[in-house]
């Protein structure tokens, strides 16, 4: 009994790490890079040497993440930072110091010091103008912070709750929890429910 119990632990472990290894590599890409120092994505085929794999993204980024679970990957170029889809091609364009992943529909994007974002097709939709923004929540709304104040804004840049808290945390039904003397819950209008 005590044999059977660990081989059953053991394919269990296995089955496991089978498991995060296929969602790990779902896009079958991975880093490679050259001896110049540049970066590129090749084919992922495991027990393969990366040397006998298919270079399917050229050499040419010098930071590369590795792909997220919507086949993006944050990459550098020329010193700017974008992000590009699984066949390199750049859904945001290499201008920024730095590009988050999407966050429902919005990648918040760093520039000069300032943040912004973009939507899926990599147009900058809220201005680079903010000292902070949070991800962007399923209600296409996202915590911003301009002049040591915080509000709320959306994927448009229209302003939901002004910029005169202390700090706020929204939810992914619009709900604002909002700091002035005390916390209070803002609704999705910004009226103070409690």
């Amino acid at each position: 009994m005590k044999r059977f119990s660990t081989i059953f632990f053991v394919a269990l472990a296995l089955h496991a790490t089978a498991q995060e290894w296929v969602e790990t590599t779902k896009f079958n890409r991975q880093i490679v890079l050259d001896n110049k120092g540049l970066l590129g994505y090749a084919e992922f085929v495991w027990g393969r040497d990366v040397k006998d794999s298919k270079l399917l993204v050229p050499y040419q980024f010098t930071f590369a993440t590795d792909f997220d679970d919507a086949g993006h990957a944050v990459v550098q170029k020329n010193g700017k930072v974008g992000m590009i889809d699984t066949l390199g091609r750049f859904v945001v364009p290499a201008e920024y110091d730095y590009v988050y992943s999407f966050s429902n529909g919005y990648a918040k994007v760093y520039k000069d010091g300032k943040f912004g974002a973009v939507n899926t097709s990599g147009k900058l939709v809220v201005p680079l103008e903010y000292d902070f923004l949070s991800p962007f929540k399923k209600g296409g709304r996202t915590n911003a912070v301009k002049g040591n104040k915080w509000g709320v804004i959306d994927g448009k840049n229209n302003v939901i709750h002004p910029f005169n808290y202390p700090m706020t945390i929204t939810d992914d039904k619009n709900y604002t929890n909002a700091f002035e003397k005390e916390w209070g819950w803002l609704d999705p209008s910004g009226n103070r429910v409690f």
